[in-house]
């Protein structure tokens, strides 16, 4: 309801003044003046105005009628929410007011919003806010809530999920596993060189595990070297062929026309723009001396490429990590990321190598040792940015020590030296990694361990990465 009120204080026009909303009492915007001893940015947490309580029915259930103003992006571990200055938007209300209740709802104090704009809502169990309208009848209550984190979210909590994954296999001397198709298949050699795959569904990593059963050998499937791609998994034997399949327990013997020996695999060089047909990598024998080969699909003519450079890993690399093509920036295909490994030579190395789809570039390591069987995978500390940090879990050579990587594998530092909360893994005691997985869901890490002969699942989330952000 508006009313028209007229003016004759020297008006000779009788302009009218208009007061709208006579009978408004409602809350327009809420929000909070920076303050530090409270948080760093805190005018910066948005405040959701929810007129009608349906946020929160058993609140709105204890104080019938009222609306509620809250964080949706709780303010960090440790925050105390007092003497905070409030700011707020309304239509010219008679009367603001916050009165303080404990928790048995008996009133504690109060703050008239016209004399103090500073509110202290540390220690009361509920902080109500009420605006009397212009009317002097019509009122409207908020439940204001303050959410603070309970859990400190700059550190990443680990935690064994499964001590023993598969416990029909109790002398693993390898494996690794890998997805397709919305399923985990793990591929394990054990000490007699028979080789066994389990399958299991993402939504139950523990309990939801396939008997193992027996697919090979380690003469035709190395699970060292599996991979897959598209709706298929890529598996090199220690005869030096190649064989695919599209379930991990019945394989197909790729033609390879040109009868050539394969050594490993390197990922799949992703096209920008589908300017041509996407490719796979591997490391081919041919008289003797690895070499790079590529083809568009394992069933056709192999182009056998350049010899390895020095120091190039034959086995035991990190699963490769295909970054996207950035035309933008001149890439026109994705690059191929591998670290460490064991060289034709017999040499474990540390390196990190990169191709961009020509050649391999080489980045020598000064922090990270020779290593092989360790696995990578991409994370982040902010969900906008994705990618930014690379986590290294351990493999043979690293003392169960966890590393990361800021610029793509190009240098590798110990996790713990610059994020101690990050790597406290210390009571679960990591040997060997040689698979990795994020769920980028709910960004956990789920990582495949070789533990004493037996597979290990450990898990790891960023706590902060949890909490639900509205900013």
């Amino acid at each position: 309801m508006s009313s028209l009120l007229s003016s004759c204080l020297g008006d000779s026009n009788g302009s009218e003044v208009v007061v709208t909303n006579y009978s408004n009492a409602t809350v327009k915007t809420f929000s909070f003046s920076n303050n530090d001893s409270v948080c760093a940015g805190l005018s910066g947490y948005a405040f959701t105005i929810d007129h009608l309580g349906t946020s929160d029915p058993e609140l709105a259930a204890r104080w019938p009628g009222a609306g509620i103003i809250f964080n949706s992006d709780s303010l960090p571990v440790g925050s105390v929410p007092d003497t905070i200055t409030v700011s707020m938007t309304y239509s010219s209300p008679s009367a603001v007011k916050f009165y303080h209740y404990d928790a048995s709802a008996n009133l504690v104090d109060s703050v008239d919003f016209s004399e103090s704009q500073k509110v202290n809502f540390s220690p009361y169990a509920t902080t109500l806010l009420r605006l009397t309208a212009n009317d002097r009848l019509t009122t409207k209550d908020y439940i204001v809530k303050v959410n603070v984190h309970t859990v400190i979210g700059d550190t990443i909590r680990w935690g064994l999920l499964s001590e023993d994954l598969l416990p029909g296999l109790s002398d693993v001397v390898t494996f690794r596993a890998d997805t397709l198709d919305g399923l985990f298949c793990v591929l394990a050699a054990a000490s007699d060189s028979s080789v066994w795959m389990s399958e299991c569904d993402f939504r139950d990593l523990v309990r939801g595990w396939s008997e193992p059963v027996c697919t090979g050998t380690m003469q035709e499937l190395n699970p060292a070297t599996l991979w897959s791609s598209g709706n298929r998994f890529f598996c090199v034997g220690l005869d030096g062929k190649l064989r695919y399949s599209y379930n991990g327990r019945d394989w197909i013997l790729a033609a390879n026309p040109d009868g050539l020996t394969f050594c490993n695999l390197l990922g799949l060089q992703l096209k920008a723009n589908g300017a041509a047909s996407d490719t796979i990598r591997a490391i081919v024998l041919v008289d003797g001396t690895c070499r790079f080969a590529a083809a568009a699909d394992p069933d056709e003519v192999w182009t056998v490429g350049d010899v390895l450079p020095e120091g190039f890993p034959v086995t035991g690399y990190t699963r490769p990590v295909s970054t996207p093509a950035a035309p933008q920036r001149g890439n026109r295909t994705s690059r191929i990321y591998i670290t460490g490994g064991l060289t034709p030579d017999d040499v474990v190395i540390s390196s990190s190598w990169c191709c961009d789809g020509i050649q391999w570039a080489e980045f020598v390591q000064t922090a990270l040792p020779p290593v092989m069987d360790a696995s990578v995978t991409p994370y982040c500390t902010d969900t906008d940015e994705p990618g930014t940090l690379w986590i290294l879990a351990p493999g043979y050579g690293m003392n169960g020590t966890l590393f990361f990587s800021e610029n793509k594998g190009v240098a590798w530092k110990k996790l713990s030296r610059e994020y101690p909360s990050y790597a406290d893994t210390e009571n679960l005691g990591l040997e060997v990694c040689p698979s990795m997985y994020l769920d980028s869901d709910s960004w956990r890490l789920y990582v495949f361990e070789l533990h004493t002969g037996r597979i290990r699942l450990v898990t790891g989330q960023l706590t902060q990465l949890t909490f639900l952000h509205r900013r």
